[in-house]
This record gives structure tokens, sequence and C-alpha cells, in this order.
């Protein structure tokens, strides 16, 4: 067995470790890698997303989205060009978001623990600190962190989320990363044995 210690750039939080077979072909051991890699960034903007959610509740629609509640919608002009005034949908558990992103309708504090917790254990999987205890990062413990905070997420909203939500996006592996920041940091490989 190999101990690698990988790095992409000088970004401490990009590090990790992974022990692997000295007999593994190089071209399989960098489709690993990648995937490790990848899982590792998809577990990072999983775990802010699901904050979010435990925090703020979810999304609002993408039309809404950065717009306070007193902004107006095109739905609340009337024919005359009056602008109807809208009641905010505030639950009891109202928390506002500073980005205007989420409706501000969190779970209860209880219910959002338990994704907060289960972030937080996922959270600890890509950390940085990883590197300085020496513990190794394996695909199936970055998929066993994805599926905890689905679980969590699907007890806090049995009757889900909507289509828009980034967790959702994230979880049903319907995250568009083209054009985004995230889309520039994840690696693909090609295999060049033809």
């Amino acid at each position: 067995m190999v101990l690698l210690h990988v790095k992409r750039g000088d970004d401490e939080a990009k590090q990790f470790l992974v022990e692997v077979a000295a007999a593994t072909p190089c071209a399989e051991l960098t489709q690993q890698l990648a995937e490790i890699h990848n899982l590792r960034l998809k577990v990072g903007r999983l775990t802010a997303a699901a904050e979010g959610l435990a925090r703020h509740g979810p999304m609002k629609p993408p039309e809404q989205q950065g717009l306070d509640d007193e902004t107006p919608m095109l739905e609340d002009v009337t024919d005359e060009g009056d602008i109807k005034k809208r009641v905010p949908e505030h639950g009891p558990h109202y928390c506002q978001d500073p980005t205007e992103r989420r409706t501000g309708n969190a779970p209860p504090s209880d219910m959002g623990a338990i994704i907060s917790r289960t972030v937080e254990d996922a959270a600890r999987l890509v950390s940085k600190d990883q590197i300085a205890m020496k513990q190794l990062t394996s695909r199936k413990a970055l998929l066993d962190s994805i599926d905890a905070i689905k679980g969590a997420t699907m007890i806090v909203y049995p009757m889900g989320l909507p289509p828009f939500d980034t967790v959702r996006q994230i979880l049903d592996e319907k995250e568009e990363l083209g054009g985004s920041a995230a889309g520039t940091t994840t690696t693909t490989t090609t295999n060049n044995n033809n």
C-alpha cells in the first residue's frame, strides 16, 4: 500500500490523503483521485447549502431570489397600475436569509439541529485538519456523508424540497456547475488508452 498526499494548488483545503495499492495502474489511480477530489468538492457545496437550509429554510423560486418580501412582483400590479400589498408568509420559526435566496421559514430548532449535526460530520471529512490528523479520505466515507445529509433532509422535509433548491439539485445529481466557480474546480480525466 502507498500513502498519497494529494495537493491541488497551494490551498490547504484542497489537500487530502489516500491509500492505494502499489500495483494500481496510473490511469486507474488518476480516475480514483479525480473522483475523490470531485466528491470532496460536492460534499463541501452540499454542506454549505444544507446549513443554509437548516438556518433559513427552502429556497425561494429563482424569480424571487434576491428580492425581499416588500418588493412587488409583476403579479402584484393591478390592471389600473396600482400595486397590491402582499402579506409575507412567515412561519413560526422565521429567520430571514440575509442573501434573500431562501424563504426564511426554517424548520423547528430541534429538526434543524438534525441537519446541522449531519453537516458538521460531513464537513469534518473534507476539513483541512484531516491532513494534520493523518486521516485518510475514502470514496465510501464521502458517499456515506452525502447519504447521511440526504437522510437528514428527508427526515426534516418529508414532503420534499422544491426542484430549484440547491440541496435537492445536488442530491438528485441535477446540479448545473457550468459557468460557476464550482465548475472550474472539478476535475475530469480522459482515458488515452485506445
